[in-house]
């Protein structure tokens, strides 16, 4: 994606291959017989302009993830007459729910009971979410704990959260040789 004269464009070849990855995931989709299958192309939209969602949704994207709770509410609302659902996949503190949860389709970081208990306060009912796993148990990522996920679903549930599945990245392996 580059901006020329304050426009989004979108090289040739990346419109190509997202067309390509949409038209696939659509065709997987109907293959199984099932229109409205669970997987979509999420595209991430760290230090994205409103420019790009418009022109992402032109070439057939659906969902859009944002990392940042203070630049979610605001791209979404600024891109408010685009036909996308907005994922929140960075980690997010208690306190900053509340500018999320109303533009969120799905949080991808549930991580604590305490989040959990936040996420499912206010107007109407919460989006729902994934478990974000530490599968590396790596200090520096987010997520909770293999061994504590369980509890943690058990939590979200009793809390009366969706709870669709687990989000995990695992750890940087090193090159082979």
């Amino acid at each position: 994606l580059v901006m020329v004269n304050g426009k989004v464009t979108v090289g040739h070849l990346f419109a190509g291959y997202l067309r390509t990855n949409v038209r696939t995931l659509e065709n997987w989709e109907q293959g199984r017989g099932k229109p409205n299958a669970q997987a979509a192309l999420l595209i991430r939209m760290v230090q994205r302009f409103p420019d790009t969602v418009r022109r992402l949704a032109e070439l057939g994207v659906a969902d859009v993830g944002e990392n940042r709770d203070q630049e979610a509410a605001p791209k979404a609302s600024a891109c408010h007459d685009v036909d996308v659902r907005w994922h929140f996949i960075g980690q997010l503190q208690t306190n900053k729910v509340r500018m999320v949860r109303p533009v969120t389709y799905l949080l991808h970081s549930l991580d604590r009971e305490r989040l959990a208990a936040a996420w499912v306060k206010g107007p109407g009912r919460p989006p729902p979410v994934l478990v974000e796993v530490n599968i590396g148990e790596e200090p520096q990522n987010g997520g909770v704990a293999p061994d504590r996920a369980g509890d943690l679903i058990r939590s979200a549930i009793d809390l009366g959260l969706e709870v669709r599945g687990l989000m995990a990245i695992p750890p940087q392996m090193p090159e082979p040789d």
